[in-house]
């Protein structure tokens, strides 16, 4: 039986994390971390995240503390979030920035 990602610890901060100069790119990051069920990090559980808009995908898989990071230079703002892991269902959100 496959258990579902408890994955409220995991609620992205989609952060734009640099006020770039009026010429500059925006780059958004994309950060989590993916626990179980009693709050233990997942480490090596696959996040794909796809913007909306322009359809681009980039993958990350998670660090030992179940942390991962995901930059989208020149971003849009509006994302789906899949995370994949052997024993658990996926697990499909959106996220969208936050104020800078």
């Amino acid at each position: 039986m496959l258990r579902r990602f408890p994955l409220v610890a995991l609620l992205l901060a989609l952060l734009t994390l640099v006020a770039p100069p009026a010429s500059a790119q925006q780059v958004d990051v994309i950060r989590g971390r993916v626990t179980g069920e009693t709050n233990e990090p997942l480490e090596n559980v696959q996040v794909v995240i796809t913007s909306l808009s322009g359809n681009v995908n980039r993958t990350a898989r998670t660090d030992r503390a179940g942390r991962f990071t995901v930059t989208f230079p020149n971003g849009d703002g509006d994302y789906m979030v899949t995370i994949a892991a052997v024993g658990y269902a996926q697990k499909r959100f959106e996220v969208k920035r936050a104020a800078d």
